[in-house]
């Protein structure tokens, strides 16, 4: 059968092998007839299966009896249906495979895997081949190309359903169990799907896409029957679908179901909501399956580093082929339930051999897949000495919940890592315990590259560092003399940068020096030299000598070398963000409890972000690892400054305006009704009628509504809103989160109150925090006699 109807409906039944399709084919239909077998085939969706096909006509047969929607003269293919019916004694052996995708129709990915899941085919020693199967499955896909390079729209909608009736042997049953299968020998199997799936999306950026819409809704289901019939399925909704759908039914139900759901999930999700269809006892013709639970529990530590030695301040590194809580799906098909799994950290020790636990601060670099464990250099009553042996181990738990809920439990599966190391000598004299300060700093995860590219960046002892220098430089006159930086990313150099010994307030000192370019994502290790070259001498027979590129030409003697010490070393990571903004501007907003009526301003309670994390002294300077036994102070690195600058903010601060005018007016007229200065007035006199004339004006100010009180709480009004106030930025390093403040509107409204001027309730429209990172720079100011303040620069990002 052929169709084309105006180039727009038009047949596309197509078979695996190209040379037998046809323009406009729309399906076949073949017919055999023998002494042992008989089938009638339209459309054979088990191709390329039917090996020793009696009839010899089946490997000609399209999969589906299909057709499709196309643009004439685009060849766009918007969408399509396709259908099958088979019935004979041969080929029939249970559900075939769900139909490819194709321009125009997609089966999502995860529908694709539970539906094949639970669409294994049966038992061959328990049926021939026999009996009817039909289906059929149409659908939608198609997205628009982007507009204007910033806006786009697509959408995938399709249903389908499978149904095999087969005849099976006597002996078959319900998954072993007895009793009788079928009605005389024949019992079918079926599924049924559908599903939309479609989003409005922004695009801020090639790697920032944003749903402005979003509908993903799908339905599955497995049938059988009869004796015993059976449905057991599955609705799934987006929440936030249900509470459009239930605003647009009633505005009452609409609240109270957009109260009652989440719109994200424990993980930032799209939050869903799941419906179970059940009705009586699913069963699969067989006896019985054999359930494989060692799906995905194969170890994801690829790697651990150092792998046999380690200094007493180093990082062990885990690299893993897969993120940790990683879900991923499993179907057990004894219990026909659907479960999600993840590994999870469940311990990690390093002990040394008579089983004292070594204290080791743990970073998980999500995003690189990797953990690090740091050595606490601070404690050092568990700090390992040089020559013993430690031992780290690792352990990490598979645990599963089923599909729909997160009781995650334990399973019997779990990786145990262990590796020995031998802890090295430093080959270098500054000990971490007499560095007040580094940044980078020692250990660091999370180092912004860019940031402050041309601010020098230092270690800060709690020692003068000259006196050893010009130790390592005496009795060497003429010698040239260099202190540098060397820079490597693993073991190659990438740079070498000189240093300078500076001195600081309390004889302290620090080693100052400017970074070259380095890159994001990456580990780095800097070693500082101390290096004096002798000056070449010769002994030559001539008046001169000369020096050529390859040697030295007469005879000559060069009797000293090079001289080099390292005096430090020490390791830090590069974030995957070359800056704070760019950082930040991957936080995702969480605002549900807030309701947002503008479309410029976002309200934001909590920034978490999933991709990394942030260093601890980042958020919490009372956990810093870097600041050893020392009195000096650091700036906290987040600040938050809210602007006002909505239309009910503007209104706010012309009341103000407005207020503060009237006092000043009022204040002018009573200090111009002040009596003049008498003749002769002495100075102290003068001092005595100020004050009473001072006391006279606030005292008729007051009994004019103006009080002290009043004008303290105007001028702290005043600060909110011309955005001098910096906001306190509550962290929380065990959940990696940063907090802010956000009741400034209710704040402003109290103090209006205090002043006497009621402010009318907030309109649309919000605030938005200018969010501010400090990073320490080596400007120290003496503050009072034996502190340091150490200023830091800093970058806004809005």
């Amino acid at each position: 059968m052929y169709i084309n109807v105006g180039n727009v409906l038009v047949g596309t039944a197509r078979t695996d092998n190209a040379d037998l399709n046809e323009p406009d084919l729309a399906g076949k239909m073949a017919l055999y007839v023998g002494s042992n077998d008989w089938y009638v085939y339209i459309g054979n969706p088990w191709a390329p299966t039917n090996a020793g096909d009696p009839g010899n006509l089946l490997a000609s047969m399209p999969q589906y009896a299909e057709v499709s929607v196309v643009i004439p003269g685009f060849n766009i293919r918007l969408g399509g249906a396709g259908a099958y019916f088979a019935m004979g004694t041969y080929g029939i052996y249970g559900l075939p495979p769900l139909p490819p995708n194709r321009e125009g129709f997609s089966i999502p990915d995860n529908i694709r895997s539970q539906l094949m899941s639970t669409r294994g085919a049966p038992d061959p020693s328990l049926t021939s081949g026999a009996g009817i199967a039909f289906g059929g499955w149409m659908g939608f896909d198609y997205a628009t190309p982007w507009l204007f390079d910033a806006l786009r729209a697509g959408i995938n909608l399709g249903a389908g359903f499978d149904v095999a009736l087969l005849r099976y042997a006597a002996s078959a049953s319900c998954d072993g169990a007895s009793g009788t299968l079928g009605i005389n020998g024949f019992y079918g199997r079926g599924q049924l799907y559908a599903y939309i799936k479609g989003a409005l999306q922004w695009k801020h950026d090639d790697d920032n896409i944003e749903d402005l819409y979003k509908i993903d809704s799908q339905m599955m289901a497995d049938f059988g029957g009869p004796n015993p019939t059976w449905l057991k399925g599955e609705l799934e909704f987006l929440n936030s679908n249900l509470i459009d759908l239930a605003w647009g039914l009633n505005p009452v139900v609409g609240a109270a179901v957009w109260w009652a759901l989440d719109t994200e999930d424990e993980d930032g999700n799209p939050a869903k909501t799941y419906v179970p269809i059940e009705i009586g006892t699913p069963c699969i013709p067989s006896s019985g399956p054999v359930v494989d639970r060692s799906q995905g529990t194969e170890s994801i530590v690829s790697s651990i580093t150092p792998g046999d030695s380690i200094e007493p301040q180093g990082s062990i590194y885990v690299s893993l082929s897969k993120q940790l809580e990683q879900k991923w799906q499993w179907y057990d098909a004894g219990t026909k339930t659907a479960y999600k799994r993840r590994w999870k950290l469940k311990s990690y020790e390093l002990k040394k051999a008579n089983s004292t636990v070594i204290p080791l601060l743990m970073t998980d670099r999500r995003e690189s897949k990797e953990l690090v464990f740091t050595i606490n250099g601070n404690n050092t009553t568990q700090k390992p000495a040089t020559g013993e042996t430690i031992r780290f181990m690792m352990v990490l738990v598979l645990e599963e919940s089923k599909q729909n809920t997160n009781n995650w439990v334990e399973t019997e599966f779990k990786t145990t890592s262990t590796v020995a190391l031998k802890v090295k000598p430093n080959d270098y004299q500054i000990a971490f315990s007499d560095i007040v300060l580094s940044y980078p700093a020692i250990g660091q995860q999370f180092y912004l590259p860019n940031e402050g590219l041309e601010d020098e960046r230092f270690v800060l002892l709690n020692y003068n560092i000259q006196n050893e220098v010009n130790s390592f430089e005496q009795n060497r006159v003429g010698y040239s003399k260099r202190k540098y930086v060397r820079v490597k990313q693993g073991e190659t150099v990438v740079g070498e940068v000189p240093f300078e010994v500076k001195m600081m307030p309390n004889s302290i000192s620090a080693l100052a020096y400017k970074l070259p370019t380095i890159t994001t994502n990456s580990l780095y290790s800097l070693e500082f030299w101390l290096e004096v070259t002798p000056p070449v001498s010769f002994q030559a027979n001539s008046s001169y000598q000369q020096l050529s590129s390859n040697a030295l030409s007469g005879n000559t003697t060069n009797t000293q070398q090079t001289v080099r010490k390292k005096i430090l070393s020490y390791s830090f990571k590069t974030s995957q963000f070359a800056t704070f903004a760019e950082k930040i501007n991957r936080i995702p907003s969480q605002s549900k409890r807030f309701v947002q009526e503008s479309n410029t301003n976002v309200l934001v309670s909590k920034l978490l972000l999933r991709e990394e994390g942030w260093d601890n002294f980042e958020l919490s300077s009372s956990t810093t690892p870097l600041v050893n036994r020392s009195v000096e102070r650091l700036y906290p690195y987040f600040k938050a400054i809210p602007v006002f600058n909505a239309p009910w903010h503007e209104q706010v601060k012309k009341n103000l305006n407005d207020w503060e005018l009237q006092l000043t007016t009022l204040r002018n007229q009573l200090a111009a009704s002040a009596s003049p200065a008498p003749a002769g007035e002495s100075v102290m006199q003068k001092r005595d009628r100020l004050a009473t004339e001072a006391q006279r004006v606030a005292d008729e100010l007051a009994l004019r509504g103006f009080t002290e009180e009043d004008i303290a709480a105007k001028n702290q009004l005043k600060a909110i809103l011309e955005g001098t106030l910096e906001v306190a930025v509550e962290c929380n390093a065990n959940q990696q989160q940063i907090e802010l403040e956000d009741d400034w509107d209710q704040k402003i409204m109290d103090v209006g109150r205090q002043v006497g001027i009621e402010f009318a309730m907030p309109t649309a429209g919000g605030y938005n925090f200018k969010l501010q990172y400090r990073y320490p720079t080596l400007q120290p100011s003496q503050i009072g006699g034996n502190s340091i303040l150490l200023y830091c620069r800093f970058t806004f990002s809005k």
